[in-house]
């Protein structure tokens, strides 16, 4: 999903490159719609990733967007145009995800803006940057009715950093159980980190086998290199599940009396999308007390 948006959207925006160099004069203006302002504060910007608090000054729907910076062309001078091909990008996204479970044949009901658009003040942390790059940070709001840009386009340019600023994170692990606890740490100070994007999955050996990875490091390069922040994937703090084959997206497997298990995890931060540390264990039942950090970890290997 995230490539088939982004390749849309670079493609409208090389095409709106096009048109901003010959006339505007035939794009209508702006409609007078709400007067809402969208305040945009930018928390935290790294090597892959920033960390943006858009707030409303009033409920509305409203689109948001991180995308690289065009050379060329000037937001400033072209809001309708550019909101109305950041429009198109966010409908072949939700095209996207409506296709994937309409062709499982399952019932999905949901207009335009209750699946794509934000309500009222958001957090948000969108990974896959590339370093020293600038991206433009953008909000407007939208028609709920319409689903047409109606207002002012709020943006502002960020660079992103040469490397990441959370070089010295690690992971400590621990199976208790059925319950599995991840702590994210700096190895220099042994501190916890609590605000770092990252990501986990836990998966049966029997499973990777009858997948027919080469190892646990294949499944887990494959598997995060395509890891979407917009599906709701990415986690930040402490975090503590049960791995009971229900959970919240990071681990979808149920753990089963001696069968054999890795667990990836991953910052995502920058270029690296592979899994950072991976611990393999044995689960021998409700008494499994086990506890890994980074020295444990497999490197990827069975």
């Amino acid at each position: 999903m995230r490539t088939n948006n982004r390749f849309f959207l670079a493609l409208g925006l090389f095409l709106f490159a096009l048109a901003s160099v010959t006339s505007c004069d035939d794009v209508a203006p702006s409609k007078s719609g709400p007067k809402v302002v969208i305040d945009i504060q930018i928390n935290r910007v790294s090597a892959g990733f920033v960390d943006v608090t858009f707030t409303p000054d009033q409920p509305a729907y409203y689109a948001i967007s991180v995308d690289p910076v065009v050379e060329g062309v000037d937001p400033a001078g072209n809001e309708q145009v550019f909101m109305d091909l950041a429009l198109d990008s966010l409908y072949m996204k939700y095209v996207v995800w409506r296709h994937a479970h309409l062709i499982k044949l399952e019932h999905i009901v949901a207009d335009f803006p209750s699946h794509s658009l934000m309500y009222g003040e958001t957090n948000y942390v969108q990974n896959f940057l590339k370093p020293d790059t600038d991206y433009w940070v953008y909000c407007f709001v939208v028609d709920h009715n319409s689903n047409k840009a109606d207002g002012q386009l709020y943006w502002t340019t960020i660079h992103t950093e040469k490397e990441s600023i959370f070089n010295n994170t690690r992971f400590k692990y621990r199976i208790k159980g059925e319950w599995d606890y991840i702590y994210p740490y700096n190895k220099e100070t042994g501190d916890m980190v609590i605000d770092v994007p990252w990501v986990g999955m836990t998966i049966d050996k029997e499973d990777l086998v009858a997948g027919g990875y080469a190892s646990p490091g294949a499944y887990f390069d494959e598997m995060f290199k395509t890891y979407n922040n917009d599906n709701g994937m990415v986690l930040t703090g402490v975090y503590v599940h049960q791995n009971n084959g229900v959970g919240d997206g990071s681990s979808r497997t149920k753990f089963e009396v001696g069968h054999t298990y890795y667990t990836g995890l991953a910052i995502m931060d920058g270029p690296r999308g592979e899994a950072f540390d991976i611990y393999s264990f044995t689960w021998e039942g409700p008494d499994t007390d086990l506890f890994f950090e980074d020295s444990s970890s497999t490197l990827g290997a069975w």
